[in-house]
């Protein structure tokens, strides 16, 4: 007679950790994916980050943070310093997620 019971109080409970989980779990694989794949997101990085792409150091990095969000890598060229060489070297090792408002 126990088991119904339990079952049922089990599976409110269930349900309810995973409604209150919407959005946190995708979070954790985006964040995962991204550091798998060694990419840097431009609208979230560090300057310690920024510094480590190709080319770019502490001004170059200080500029790209204070040019955020980026729409797309295209908007990466608005920064002062940053022209289509660097573009080139840069484009591969970075990614965007939609930017925050």
């Amino acid at each position: 007679m126990q088991v119904p019971w339990l079952v049922l109080l089990f599976s409110i409970i269930t349900t309810g950790v995973l409604r209150c989980d919407q959005g946190h779990a995708q979070q954790f694989y985006d964040r995962e994916v991204t550091e798998n794949l060694g990419l840097i997101d431009l609208n979230t990085a560090t300057q310690a980050e920024l510094e480590t792409l190709p080319g770019i150091g502490p001004v170059l990095a200080m500029r790209m943070i204070s040019m955020r969000p980026f729409i797309d890598l295209q908007d990466l060229k608005r920064v002062p310093g940053i022209g289509p060489i660097l573009m080139e070297r840069v484009e591969p090792k970075v990614m965007l997620k939609a930017a925050r408002q």
